[in-house]
């Protein structure tokens, strides 16, 4: 019983600790030994690089097909927004905190190392389980450019329900780039800004043979009556996750060479680019072909075909290789400074985070990370999984958004009250779940408008409260707004996903806390050494009233 007791009070003063911007500064962006050597263009080019993958090719074909029709272009724009909410969040956090751990070190600024370790481990499974699938994704691209069947280079297991197939080629392929990473920061970002070159290229020439076939008449009808409405935000919750790649590029922070100048327009560009290209890309494929009949598998290829240009196909799936390499390889970038950033905060074994002196890259987390992407890209298929990365995904970028939110109205060391803040942020995350189920689930009109309603008074209301902190760094337009708005839309995409990402993403939450309490707890630095207990925050009430952050004490004393 006092076992349990005493499990309880190092949990409750160390999952919810809090420091001062200054004090978490000052133990997190110590010098690791990384070169600072990436320009604002390289972080562009990795962020651009990250986002557009085989899926340009691919995707918008079956989502217009499927869901939205021609208005697809429609679906991408929404997607873009919402992802460029979270990118304005993620910019924000990374101009003051310009760390490798990204997400991790933003929601520790924000919430205290417990829901940070929560984050860790969702960001852990979005790269590992992303990069296994796409270097599978390669092999068959690989294949088909040389006329091949797509599964001729890989062997399924007799007896295993298609769990276990060997994909030697995607082994390969991880192991390359892993190599890649660990030779050096500038040496990798050279290739990535090549191989994006080459990609970006392809995109250009399909958009321009496409261009003398794009008929306006197989736009119409623009929003199909059997897709409707629901049809185009459900296909931008597919699509959505074509732009998740700019949170990969805060993972890069500690080797900018202006990092408060440089990482926003890394981030903000990599979105704005990419979705451009995305847009026109739905344009392309609806004005080529009347939707029913896009392909879902290859919608561009068998576009072609029809028009007598068989020939271009191969140069799309030349375009998809490049897409998939670049994307594998920002995920193998950000897990690898990930698992560095968490062995330095010893949520994971120190060894992880040394950084080789000669190489001045962490070719020991390069190595863990080879590990997890490459093992399954052999062994497993892990399609299955999908949906469980998507909801880890949407989590820990709602938690940016509302870490967002609660750092302009809470400060440690301030007198202010903790409930009104924790209130809304509730309230907002409620409403706006509460309204993606109602559409999901086509409830009546009345609710959904309710809920959108609800929402937007508890967004609204965020400005009756004093503000504790803006960044001197970076200026977020439309503040409480657009965090808000980033928390609307990634929970409403959440509500859209099936019954069985929620079962998955529970368990995997469960794991989670088990790993923190058993181990990760027992190793952090106590709050009486560097850390102040957040539940202990300020006073309890419903006052909305607060003192001015700047009267507050610095570092970290007594909150």
């Amino acid at each position: 019983m006092a076992g349990g007791a005493s499990l309880w009070a190092t949990f409750r003063a160390k999952a919810f600790t809090v420091q001062r911007l200054e004090a978490h500064l000052a133990r997190s962006c110590v010098d690791k030994g990384l070169r600072r050597v990436l320009g604002a263009f390289d972080l562009v080019m990795l962020g651009v690089g990250g986002i557009i993958g085989a899926g340009v090719f691919v995707l918008t074909g079956e989502a217009a097909h499927t869901y939205a029709g021609p208005a697809v272009i429609i679906s991408y724009f929404i997607a873009a927004l919402a992802a460029v909410f979270s990118a304005l969040c993620y910019a924000e956090f990374a101009v003051d905190l310009p760390v490798a751990g990204s997400a991790y070190n933003f929601i520790s600024l924000a919430f205290g190392e417990f829901f940070a370790w929560v984050a860790a481990m969702n960001l852990f499974l979005e790269y590992a389980l992303i990069s296994s699938t796409v270097a599978k994704g390669f092999t068959g691209y690989f294949a088909t450019l040389f006329g091949w069947p797509s599964e001729v280079l890989v062997h399924t297991v007799e007896g295993t329900h298609g769990l276990i197939i060997i994909d030697v080629v995607a082994f390969c392929l991880t192991l390359i780039l892993a190599i890649i990473l660990a030779l050096g920061i500038k040496e990798s970002t050279t290739f990535n800004n090549i191989v994006t070159t080459v990609n970006l290229a392809s995109i250009v020439f399909v958009l321009g043979m496409a261009a003398p076939y794009f008929k306006t008449d197989n736009l119409v009808p623009f929003v199909p009556h059997n897709m409707g409405v629901r049809g185009i935000f459900r296909a931008a919750s597919i699509v959505f996750f074509s732009y998740i790649g700019f949170d990969g590029v805060c993972t890069a922070a500690e080797e900018a060479k202006n990092p408060t100048r440089d990482l926003p327009k890394g981030i903000v560009w990599s979105v704005f680019i990419s979705a451009g290209l995305y847009i026109l890309m739905a344009l392309g494929i609806t004005g080529m072909k009347k939707y029913p009949l896009i392909d879902i598998d290859a919608p561009f290829s068998v576009a072609f075909n029809g028009v007598g240009l068989k020939w271009a196909g191969s140069i799309v799936s030349a375009g998809a290789l490049m897409g998939i390499i670049t994307s594998l390889f920002l995920t193998m970038l950000a897990m690898t400074r990930i698992f560095m950033v968490l062995g330095h905060e010893k949520m994971l074994p120190s060894w992880i985070a040394k950084v080789n002196a000669r190489l001045r890259t962490p070719v020991n987390a390069t190595i863990v990370t080879a590990t997890v992407s490459g093992v399954p890209a052999l062994l497993l298929n892990i399609d299955f999984l999908a949906s469980m990365v998507s909801m880890g995904t949407l989590c820990v970028l709602a938690m940016v958004c509302c870490g967002s939110l609660w750092r302009q109205y809470f400060q440690p060391g301030c007198d202010i009250p903790v409930a009104p803040i924790l209130t809304r942020l509730l309230l907002l995350v409620v409403t706006a779940a509460l309204e993606g189920v109602a559409l999901e689930l086509k409830w009546p009109i009345a609710v959904w408008a309710a809920a959108i309603g609800a929402w937007l008074l508890t967004a609204l209301s965020f400005y009756l409260l004093p503000v504790a902190y803006t960044s001197p760094n970076f200026s977020m337009p439309f503040k409480p707004i657009t965090p808000a708005l980033g928390v609307l839309l990634t929970v409403h995409l959440m509500s859209s996903l099936g019954w069985l990402s929620y079962v998955l993403f529970a368990m995997w939450q469960a794991i989670g806390v088990v790993v923190y309490i058993g181990y990760c707890m027992h190793r952090t630095p106590t709050p009486s050494q560097e850390r102040e207990p957040l539940l202990e925050a300020g006073p309890t009430g419903s006052s909305e009233g607060g003192t001015d952050p700047n009267d507050a004490p610095s570092g970290d004393e007594a909150l």
